[in-house]
Order: structure tokens, then C-alpha cells, then sequence
């Protein structure tokens, strides 16, 4: 009837209450096989043990059920489903012939057992407890656990007498409703579930479709009992035919058991022989392996001492390398603390001298601003040319004469601003000359460098491409020249950067010969050394890349650039003014001007003079591109314009 109701449900649960035996008139064993899974309480300790063994996925409480927790009385009745709590029940067993056992078990609730559920879904609840229906109900207490059916035993055990009217208000109240009693048990489905109420419109049927396994003990199964019987008879008297030949068998082996031991008492007597000559080698042997023990314990004392002799002398070694490296490190500490305040000093005089030269640049705007004020009388005296005719061309040349001092006034100033960076170091004096160097160098080639002080001298940008030919062999790639020109010019040290190219995979194995090289990669190579490399790594980064020496390492390569388009500028100036005067002087038939070799030439070559005089022409034939004047300094544009000025009133002159 279970079934028919709940065979639909998947992977369900139930509670046995007096679950008793897991295969002979159990309740679950079908479901268990469908894949259902549950608890059981079982108080016998036989029959938990069984079910433990035949259901070890499930839980098996092996207690007594009744009103309150604690220890009771039972009486157990071997090998039979009639044990139980109740005395006097147990009393009519006893005069009925049944052999009791009263022992003492635990005792819980049955809102104890749903609690054990962890909040599933109970399905079906199925209470077996010999008389004790009642106590085992009224232990459901304030549970909300509610079973969709519930089935208890509703008769006196082995009667017909009904005993559900003392029970089964106890299930009315909680809103069950009684659907069906098979003459043993009573049915009850919750309110909730109406559906289940069709299951029970009749008793078991050839449409459910069940056959009988033969374990149940009821009256039914009598003659699958007997058949099994038969069976087991008729298997024994196989078995007692099957021990008859087993005799015989054995009576057989017995006699080729004593043929195999008289063979063996021969064998025994050979084996004593060679037994005696066996201890007789044995015995030479412990004589030798003696021998070779008492020689093997000498050389143990021997390298024992030898051992503990070395032990001495490496503490030795030890202490005096402990010594040493103490020593090494007050040494590098002392180093360290001088080369920190020699650090310290530098950064002072070199913050000094970058205000002082940027006074000197400030003089080098005064200078320009007095070339300008020049150009512009220049600019005055050209446009009284046209009132004029001999004294008005030498009123332009004294005043292309007096642009020309000021120009060399312009040089002069910068020339100062050089002895004043020179007074820094030889070391920047040396970058600006390697600049200029650099400067008139054509693409693909490097300046001749023969060590390291004249690489770390170049500027920026040269010294990078420099930088790429002479430790990797090879021109710079676009992202390399950005990179190490962005880092150049942050600040970073340039021996860190030679460091790290010569290093690399690339540059490690490239046959170099410059001299220096390797002593300024020393510092990078002993940060390798265990111990000391630690100590000379903190001195590295500490002394060559502090945010102080970084920022004046920026401030020169930010010096460098400035002075570089000064003079380009200072150069582009001074051409255009040569020829300019040249081009008046051409303009005069009588009186020919040539100063072009007179004139000092500090930093401009053949290049820059006929950069100068296409500037000329290109100015005189109105061409002169507004790209080429945007790249002017503000300074510089005025000038031009003023030029530009007196070359369109140089044809007014003519005529």
C-alpha cells in the first residue's frame, strides 16, 4: 500500500520505528532498493548491529522511543519481532512460553528522531513498538516535522484485539486522517496531501503487480517457506554426497601424503649433511666477518678522529671568516657614511651652480634683448636709405657693425655661461664638447670613444646611440632611443644604463675593449656575491640613484639642451648677418664688403654658412617658411623680423 502511494516519488525518505530485521518483514527494503533512504530505530542490539551491517549508508539509533528521554526497561525476546517496553505484555509472552531478556536501554523522543532528519521531507513513518504506540506518539512533542504517511500497528501483538482507540486522537489532532487498515496495521495521511486518499480505495491487487520474496513470516509465505525448506534439504543431502566422496579423496591423499614424507625423512637426512658442511662455511665466515668488523671499527676510530680534527679547524676557518667579513663590513659601512656626505656635498654645489646658471641665462635674455634693440636701429638706419646714398650705406654698415659686436657680446655671454658650467667639473665641460661632437655627426655614425668617462660625457641622445653601437654592435631601435633617452633624462645614472645593456643577453657575451668597463660594472657584479652583495646593492642604489642625485643628473642633461639651441640659434643669427652684409656689400658695385673670413667662428662651419645664405635668398625671394621661423625662440623671431625688415628696403637702395 506504501508503494502503490509513494512509488512515484524519487530518492525519498522514511523513518522505521522498530525496524527490526533489514531483509525478513521489513518494511523499507524496497524502497531502500528504488534508491529511498531513512533512519531506523531499533532497541535490540542484534538486529541495529544487522541493519548497520546490511544498511551502512543510513542511520540506525539503536533506543527505545517513548514520552521523555532517559533509560528503560526492555524486554528483549530473541530472534523474534515481539520484543518490548511494555511488562506486562512481556509477562503474557513469558507464560506463553517465549524466552524474555530484561535489560536496560536509552531512551529518546520522537521529535529527537526528526531532528536527526535534518528538515527533509518525511514521506513515510512507520511505528512497530509492541504496545508502546502510545508513548512513542506523545514524544512527537512540538516537532513541525510532519510525515506525509504515517502507519502504526493498531492490534495487541498476536491478537486481533484493536488497540488504536487509546492512540489515535494523539494523530487526529495533529491532522491526520485514518484511510485504510490491512487487519494489522492502520494508515494515516496528513491534510495536506488529499491526493494520497486514492491509493487506499482498496486493498492489494494483481494490478500492483508485486510478488511475494519469501522472507516475510506471516501465514502467506508458508509454502515459499516450505519449497525453501525443500530446497535446503535436498541441498544437504548433495552436500552429504559431495563429504562421502570427499573421504575417499582424502584417503587417497593421506597415502600420497605418506609416500611424499618418507621422500622428505630422505631428503631430511641429505639436507642434515649439507646442513653440517653449511655450518662448518658458516663458521669460516663469522671468523672473516669478525676479522672485517674488528678492521672496520679501527677505521671508524680512525676517521672519527680525522673527522672531529677537520670539525676543529673549519669552527676555526669560520670564526676567522666571521672576523673577516665583520671586519669588511664595518669597513663598507665607514665607505659608505664618506661617500654619503661627499654625496650630500655635491648635491649642494650642484643645486649652487644651477642657479647661478640660471642667472647666467637670465644675462644671455639681456643680451639678446640688446640684439634686438640693435636690429631695430639697424631696421631705422636701412629705411633712411631711401633719403640718402653714400652716407646712408655707411650708416647700414655701422650698424651691421654694431649687430656684429653685439652678436660677439651674445657670444661672449654665452662663453661665460660654458666657464661657468666648467667651473662645475670637468666632467660637464667634457659632455658639452662631446655634444658638439655629436652634433655634426651623420646618421650611422658614432664619435670615436676609447673609455667609459668619454661615453658617460656624451649628451643624452648621443650617448645613447653611442651607447647601442659600442656595447650591442648595432644602430638603436625607435623604441630603444625613446626609452633609454626618456630615462637619460629623468635622471637615471648613465653607468646604470651601461650596466644594464652590457648585462643583458644581448650584450653579456660581445667581445669590448674600453677601458673602464669593467670597473664600473664591478659594483653590479658583486651584488651577485652572498652576504656581501647585499651590503654593496644598498650602497649602489643609495649613492647612484637617490631622488637628489637624480634630479641634478636632470637638471644638467635640461642645461645641455638649453645651451644647444642657444648657440644653434646664436649660429643661424650670426650666418644671416654675414650675409647679410655681404649681400649689401654686393648691391655697391664701387665698394665691395667681404667679412665672412673676418668674423670668429666658434661653432659654425660650412653647413651653417650656407644654411645662412639660403636663408637669404629664401628670405629676399619672400619663401622663407612660417615652420622654419616657428622653431626660433621668441627672442630670435624678433630678430628676424627686424632683418627681414631692412632686406626689404636693400631695393630702394639699389635704385
Amino acid at each position: 500500500m506504501l508503494w502503490r502511494a509513494l512509488g512515484h516519488v524519487e530518492n525519498g525518505f522514511y523513518i522505521d520505528v522498530g525496524a527490526q530485521h533489514p531483509v525478513i518483514d521489513s518494511v523499507s527494503k524496497a524502497f531502500y532498493e528504488h534508491g529511498w533512504r531513512g533512519i531506523h530505530v531499533e532497541p535490540t542490539r542484534s538486529y541495529a548491529a544487522v541493519l548497520r551491517r546490511d544498511r551502512p549508508d543510513e542511520l540506525v539509533l539503536e533506543a527505545a522511543l517513548a514520552g521523555r528521554r532517559g533509560m528503560i526497561a526492555f524486554f528483549e525476546i530473541p530472534e523474534t519481532g515481539l520484543s518490548t517496553a511494555d511488562p506486562l505484555i512481556a509477562q503474557e509472552h513469558r507464560e506463553h512460553g517465549f524466552p524474555v531478556l530484561e535489560t536496560n536501554v536509552p531512551c529518546i523522543t520522537l521529535a529527537d528522531v526528526f531532528e536527526k532528519a535534518h528538515e527533509r521531507e518525511v514521506h513515510w513513518l512507520k511505528v512497530d513498538v509492541e504496545g508502546m504506540e502510545q508513548e512513542v506518539l506523545q514524544g512527537w512533542g512540538l516537532s513541525k516535522v510532519r510525515p506525509w504517511i504515517v502507519v502504526v500497528e493498531s492490534t495487541k501483538p498476536l491478537t486481533q484485539i484493536d488497540t488504536h482507540k487509546f492512540w489515535e486522537p494523539l494523530l487526529l489532532r495533529r491532522g491526520y486522517k485514518a484511510v485504510y487498515f490491512d487487519g494489522l496495521n492502520r494508515f494515516y495521511v496528513a491534510h495536506e496531501h488529499p491526493k494520497l486518499l486514492l491509493s487506499f480505495g482498496s486493498g492489494p491487487n494483481i494490478f500492483d503487480r508485486f510478488s511475494l520474496s519469501g522472507t516475510a513470516t506471516a501465514s502467506f509465505c508458508a509454502l515459499l517457506t516450505e519449497r525453501a525448506a525443500a530446497m535446503e534439504a535436498k541441498l544437504t543431502q548433495e552436500l552429504a554426497l559431495l563429504a562421502g566422496n570427499y573421504e575417499e579423496r582424502e584417503r587417497t591423499l593421506q597415502q600420497e601424503l605418506q609416500a611424499s614424507r618418507d621422500k622428505m625423512l630422505s631428503m631430511d637426512e641429505n639436507m642434515t649433511a649439507k646442513e653440517r658442511d653449511l655450518r662448518e662455511e658458516i663458521g669460516k665466515a663469522h671468523e672473516e666477518v669478525n676479522s672485517l668488523l674488528r678492521t672496520l671499527v679501527q677505521r671508524e676510530q680512525d676517521f672519527g678522529e680525522r673527522l672531529l680534527h677537520a670539525h676543529q679547524n673549519a669552527e676555526r676557518d669560520r670564526i676567522s671568516l666571521d672576523l673577516t667579513r665583520a671586519e669588511q663590513l664595518r669597513t663598507l659601512d665607514l665607505e659608505n657614511a664618506s661617500l654619503k656626505r661627499r654625496a650630500d656635498e655635491l648635491e649642494s654645489t650642484g643645486q649652487i651652480r644651477a642657479v647661478q646658471f640660471s642667472a647666467e641665462l637670465h644675462t644671455r635674455d639681456i643680451e639678446l634683448d640688446r640684439l634686438n634693440q640693435v636690429c631695430a636701429a639697424l631696421q631705422t638706419e636701412m629705411q633712411s636709405l631711401l633719403l640718402s646714398n653714400t652716407e646712408t650705406r655707411t650708416h647700414v654698415q655701422d650698424a651691421l657693425g654694431s649687430a656684429e659686436q653685439a652678436l660677439e657680446r651674445l657670444r661672449s655671454s654665452l662663453e661665460r655661461s660654458g666657464a661657468g658650467l666648467q667651473g662645475a667639473g670637468d666632467k660637464l665641460n667634457t659632455r658639452k664638447e662631446a655634444h658638439l661632437a655629436g652634433s655634426k655627426m651623420s646618421p650611422g655614425q658614432i664619435p670615436m670613444i676609447s673609455s667609459v668617462g668619454e661615453l658617460l660625457s656624451l649628451p643624452g641622445q648621443t650617448f645613447v646611440h653611442s651607447a647601442y653601437n659600442i656595447l650591442l654592435g648595432r644602430e638603436p631601435d625607435p623604441d630603444g632611443m625613446r626609452y633609454y633617452l626618456k630615462r637619460v633624462r629623468a635622471g637615471t645614472s648613465k653607468v646604470q644604463i651601461v650596466a644594464e645593456m652590457r648585462l643583458s643577453s644581448e650584450g653579456r657575451n660581445r667581445p669590448i675593449e674600453l677601458a673602464g668597463l669593467e670597473r664600473a660594472l664591478r659594483p653590479y657584479r658583486w651584488r651577485k656575491i652572498p652576504v656581501l652583495g647585499l651590503a654593496f646593492e644598498f650602497f649602489v642604489d643609495h649613492m647612484r640613484e637617490s631622488p637628489k642625485r637624480k634630479k641634478r643628473r636632470a637638471i644638467e642633461d635640461e642645461m645641455f639642451q638649453q645651451t644647444e639651441e642657444a648657440q644653434r640659434q646664436l649660429d643661424l643669427i650670426e650666418v644671416t648677418l654675414v650675409h647679410l652684409r655681404r649681400f649689401v656689400g654686393e648691391k655697391n658695385a664701387h665698394q665691395p664688403i667681404v667679412l665672412v673670413t673676418n668674423l670668429p667662428r666658434t661653432n659654425a662651419d660650412a653647413s651653417t654658412a650656407a644654411a645662412g645664405q639660403t636663408f637669404i635668398d629664401t628670405a629676399m625671394n619672400g619663401a622663407v617658411q612660417e615652420e622654419e621661423i616657428r622653431r626660433l625662440s621668441e627672442n630670435a623671431r624678433d630678430v628676424h623680423s627686424q632683418i627681414m625688415g631692412a632686406l626689404r628696403a636693400l631695393p630702394r637702395l639699389q635704385s
